[in-house]
């Protein structure tokens, strides 16, 4: 049984991650050289609040399922201020890959769109154009609870027999 758990968590099948950075930025109005304008700072302070907007449209289940389906995992995390990371699983690389690529092209598209009737100089940015994948693999632990867990079960099921079979005398 011990290893027979062994090797059911060894041939589980393999997924793929596929991650990449998005960048929000605002791009600042042209300031006059007479006088110092705060225009920088201010443009930095409105793409640092836009981040959690793209944040909230990039984890809506309508965002998602507009790109992918529901069995893919996607993930998107906040990293900083004005930076976002966007991983994709699947069990296949060059799908998660793909789908990496379709759900930030998305992204852009979207923000573009939103923008084109607000504050067109707020831009979001692909950090990477091909997305970084790797191979999601069964942990070793896992394998190793199996065998542990089965061991623990094939002993208390010898040592209770074991006290059974002493005491029926």
């Amino acid at each position: 049984m011990a290893v027979a758990s062994y090797f059911v968590a060894l041939s589980l099948p393999q997924s793929f991650k596929s991650s990449g950075l998005l960048f929000v930025t605002r791009e600042p109005d042209v300031s006059s050289t007479s006088y110092f304008t705060y225009e920088g700072y201010y443009s930095q302070q409105t793409a640092q609040q836009y981040t959690d907007s793209v944040l909230g449209i990039l984890k809506s289940l309508p965002f998602k399922a507009s790109v992918t389906s529901v069995n893919n995992n996607v993930i998107v995390q906040k990293l900083g201020p004005q930076l976002l990371s966007v991983t994709v699983s699947d069990g296949d690389a060059v799908v998660s890959k793909r789908l990496w690529k379709a759900l930030s092209d998305q992204a852009v598209k979207t923000v573009t769109e939103i923008n084109k009737n607000g504050d067109s100089k707020i831009t979001l940015q692909l950090l990477n154009n091909d997305p970084l994948t790797e191979i999601v693999a069964v942990k070793p632990w896992l394998a190793s609870m199996g065998v542990f867990f089965g061991l623990l079960a094939l002993g208390l099921g010898l040592w209770s027999t074991w006290r059974y079979l002493k005491g029926v005398k």
